[in-house]
């Protein structure tokens, strides 16, 4: 149950890191004025407003793995709430995966060869977390259900 909780600590900090990150974003399309926007979306055409939907995205997914975690502390392993969050979160992250994905297809004459690796790593590596987490909420819901028949049978 530690490992959880340090777990849940390590996610609550990196969620805040990029909620704070979504803030400044939408801080700098604010204060920017109109010129250094088209600048900026000159040279990648509208990096800006996609960067915030994708950092949404992640964090709405991450969110949903730490409330499943949280979920594991008061209501124990196998529960449908737990099982429901880590599902949801799966998804948003598959998602994330996938329109990360197209978004750098859009912009692949902006990257380097590197980047253009490194983004493919990333994504799929997120892509089978994302796939990974929907197993393990399959498992906890099968496993609440035979909890439940084990508590009735005795």
């Amino acid at each position: 149950m530690t490992k959880f909780k340090l777990l849940n600590l390590a996610l609550k900090i990196f969620i805040s890191v990029l909620l704070l990150g979504i803030a400044c974003q939408i801080a700098i399309l604010f204060l920017l004025d109109s010129e250094m926007l088209e600048k900026i979306n000159s040279k990648v055409p509208g990096s800006m407003y996609s960067v915030i939907l994708l950092t949404t995205l992640l964090a709405i997914g991450l969110v949903q793995v730490q409330l499943s975690f949280t979920s594991f502390g008061r209501l124990g392993y196998f529960n449908l709430k737990s099982s429901g969050y880590l599902k949801s979160g799966g998804l948003t992250l598959i998602f994330f995966s996938l329109a990360s994905s197209v978004y750098n297809l859009f912009i692949i004459s902006y990257l380097s060869t590197e980047s253009i690796l490194l983004n493919f790593i990333m994504y799929s590596i997120i892509l089978l977390i994302g796939v990974g987490l929907m197993a393990v909420a399959d498992i906890l819901a099968k496993g609440e259900i035979i909890e439940r028949e084990n508590s009735l049978t005795i």
